[in-house]
């Protein structure tokens, strides 16, 4: 004689599988995650391999930003790719915070949604003096603003006067303020200034409470909020889907 299951038995192993997958849930979901930080990171090291190739052509300089150039591509990660210094665009996103609208910049040539890059285009000032005080170079020397024809700016990194490229925060995890599916993620600034926290990027804890941060010299950390104050931050955004720039 054949034997059916009860609808008590039936319950039961349903009973059972929704327990199993509320304990298996949570687990695949941070390991997921970690996968999405660790793909972060490696796009991370892949962009500053990038930037030190581009930065080699070019005795030293590294173009971050330049503004008021219709004619130009606008930002550092165009510049690498529109050159063949890295190819594709997906080593230039995070993972964790990749909007669909970037595959329109990649189309544009544009790439201004990607990781953020220490830009002086925020604040020159507050730029020169944090590189100064962090004992990474002298920041004079290291940030420029240089004014070309008309009303157009660029702003670039100079590689050479630096002296603890161990120290110098190049990439990061980044978000913007305002509304965070806009553009212009592609730059960040460590210090509190206004205009940073009105629109502007700045770097974001993407990864569980942490953000991953790449270094002049090509080496990749995962810092949390202590990390950030401790090494002279004083802007994060702590809830990556947030509006708000929070001043640590």
């Amino acid at each position: 004689m054949r034997k059916t299951f009860t609808l008590v038995e039936l319950l039961i192993v349903i009973a059972i599988i929704a327990i199993l997958a509320s304990l298996l849930l949570p687990a695949l979901n941070k390991a997921r995650a970690r996968a999405r930080a660790i793909t972060c990171s490696n796009n991370i090291r892949q962009s500053l391999v990038a930037i030190r190739l581009y930065a080699d052509d070019a005795n030293g300089v590294l173009i971050t930003r330049r503004d008021n150039d219709p004619r130009e591509p606008y930002c550092w990660g165009a510049y690498l790719y529109n050159n063949n210094y890295i190819n594709g665009y997906n080593n230039l996103f995070c993972p964790s915070r990749f909007h669909p609208d970037s595959l329109k910049d990649f189309q544009k040539k544009i790439l201004d949604r990607t990781l953020g890059i220490y830009d002086a285009s925020i604040s020159i000032r507050d730029t020169k003096t944090y590189l100064t005080e962090q004992g990474i170079g002298e920041g004079e020397s290291i940030m420029r603003q240089t004014s070309l024809s008309g009303s157009i700016l660029l702003y670039s990194i100079n590689f050479k006067p630096v002296r603890k490229a161990s120290l110098f925060p190049l990439l990061a995890d980044t978000s913007r303020g305002g509304d965070v599916s806009r553009g212009s993620t592609f730059r960040f600034s460590p210090l509190s200034n206004s205009r940073v926290a009105d629109s502007f990027a700045a770097v974001s804890l993407n990864h569980e409470r942490k953000a991953n941060m790449g270094f002049a010299d090509g080496h990749v950390e995962s810092w949390h909020p202590e990390k950030f104050k401790s090494r002279g931050f004083t802007l994060l955004r702590l809830e990556p889907e947030g509006n708000f720039i929070t001043t640590i």
